[in-house]
C-alpha cells in the first residue's frame, strides 16, 4: 500500500531544503575535489595561452582535442592578468584561491525533493519531483 504523497511503494524518500542543506554543508570533500578538478585544467590552458596568445585557450583546446573543458562548479575560466595565469571564476588558482561554492552546485536552490521506486514484474519504475525555492513543510 502506497502512503499518500510517496512516489514509490518499494522505496521512497523526501528531503526538504533543510535536509539538503545538511548534505551541502557536509560536502567539504566535494568542494575540495571540485577545486582540484578546476585547478587541474589550468596548466594546459596556460600552455595554450602561451603558444597561442591571441586565441581563447578553451577554444584552442576544443579544436585540438574535441573536448571543451568545463569549470566543475559551473563558473568560467578567465585570464588573471596580475598572476599571468588562467583561473577559475569560482575557485581562483593555486596562487590566489577563492572559497568556491558552498556545497554541491546542483543541490543549491532546491526546496524539496520527493523520490520513489516501485519494483514491477518486468523491471522497476522510478519517479522524482524536485521543487525549487523554499521548502514546503
Amino acid at each position: 500500500v502506497s502512503v499518500p504523497g510517496w512516489l514509490g511503494t518499494s522505496l521512497a524518500g523526501q528531503f526538504t531544503s533543510q535536509g539538503l542543506q545538511l548534505i551541502n554543508e557536509g560536502s567539504t570533500g566535494s568542494r575540495a575535489a571540485q577545486q582540484r578538478a578546476a585547478w587541474a585544467n589550468i596548466p594546459i590552458l596556460n600552455e595554450w595561452k602561451r603558444k597561442f596568445p591571441d586565441q581563447d585557450p578553451l577554444v584552442v583546446h576544443q579544436a585540438l582535442w574535441g573536448v571543451r573543458l568545463l569549470e566543475p562548479a559551473g563558473g568560467l575560466y578567465v585570464w588573471n592578468e596580475k598572476f599571468a595565469t588562467m583561473e577559475s571564476s569560482v575557485y581562483g588558482h593555486v596562487g590566489e584561491p577563492k572559497d568556491g561554492t558552498s556545497g554541491v552546485a546542483p543541490l543549491t536552490g532546491i526546496g524539496k525533493v520527493q523520490a520513489g521506486v516501485t519494483f514491477e514484474p518486468n523491471g522497476l519504475r522510478a519517479r522524482a519531483v524536485i521543487e525549487r525555492g523554499a521548502s514546503m513543510r
